[in-house]
């Protein structure tokens, strides 16, 4: 179930963020202040279309304007299968987590690139070796560790991440 308050919390909030008035968000996604107004106020929710709207304007997934969550639609997104979690564990020595800075650095300094922000998420319904990458909320690579030998996995993800940042993110 969708939390009212919630969503109507973060709409405020964006709102605000972006220094318009209930009125001038309404002009803009073609409703009435009243509306802007009752979903603030956790009286109704904005209907599928306008929470389309409402991210685009945001620069925010739907996902987490329903879900509160600060996930902006430039971010990178990196879904992971329940047996791909071993590879990000900070108790494991080069895994993921360790070497996205060293990457980020590195792409930094070769390119000019602002990294955006890379938010790791387990997602269960995914095959144990199985992982994504989405950009602005597009899935760019739907893979599988499967084939690739166990030592070589952190290396073969890392190079996705790379490819995807060189050849989608053009933020300098």
């Amino acid at each position: 179930m969708i939390d009212m308050k919630l969503v109507g919390n973060k709409i405020a909030e964006l709102r605000k963020s972006k220094q318009l008035t209930k009125q001038e968000l309404a002009e803009k996604i073609g409703v009435s202040h009243q509306a802007v107004s009752k979903w603030e106020n956790a009286i109704a929710l904005p209907d599928i279309e306008l929470l389309t709207k409402l991210s685009e304007l945001f620069d925010i997934t739907v996902d987490s304007l329903i879900k509160g969550e600060d996930i902006s639609q430039s971010d990178i997104e990196f879904e992971i299968g329940l047996g791909v979690i071993n590879y990000v564990k900070p108790s494991v020595e080069g895994n993921l987590m360790q070497q996205i800075p060293l990457l980020r650095d590195q792409i930094n300094k070769e390119m000019g690139y602002l990294v955006p922000k890379i938010h790791i998420r387990d997602n269960v319904d995914m095959n144990p070796l199985q992982y994504a990458i989405s950009y602005k909320g597009e899935v760019l690579l739907d893979n599988d560790l499967e084939n690739v030998d166990e030592e070589k996995r952190v290396g073969e993800m890392l190079s996705f991440i790379k490819f995807i940042i060189k050849n989608h993110v053009v933020d300098k």
